[in-house]
């Protein structure tokens, strides 16, 4: 029989694919497993760590850089603007068709 999985394993997971955690060690100090345990947890994640933290270190270099420019930060549009952005497109197609008889 298996041994049951760590409580925090899906924790320490998360914050390794957010980019939160830079090595095997804080995982370690967060969750009381072994480093061997939490580097096989990666491996069968596939999680590259150091590409993670690049690219979380990018997303905050590019939040610095609009706040700086005075810009909003990037983040999903919300249910209303995309409806918005539909109720827009459908008046242009319809202003664009209106002149058009369909054949027949």
């Amino acid at each position: 029989m298996a041994a049951p999985r760590h409580p925090l394993r899906s924790y320490i997971i998360a914050l390794f694919q957010r980019g939160d955690l830079v090595s095997v060690r804080e995982a370690t100090l967060i969750c009381d497993a072994s480093r061997q345990a939490v580097t096989k947890w990666l491996k069968a994640e596939g999680i590259n760590i150091e590409a993670r933290r690049l690219a979380h270190l990018a997303k905050l270099r590019t939040r610095g850089q609009r706040q700086v420019e005075g810009l909003p930060p990037v983040r999903r549009p919300t249910k209303a603007e995309m409806r918005r952005d539909l109720e827009k497109a459908m008046r242009r197609f319809n202003a664009a068709n209106a002149g058009k008889a369909e054949p027949g």
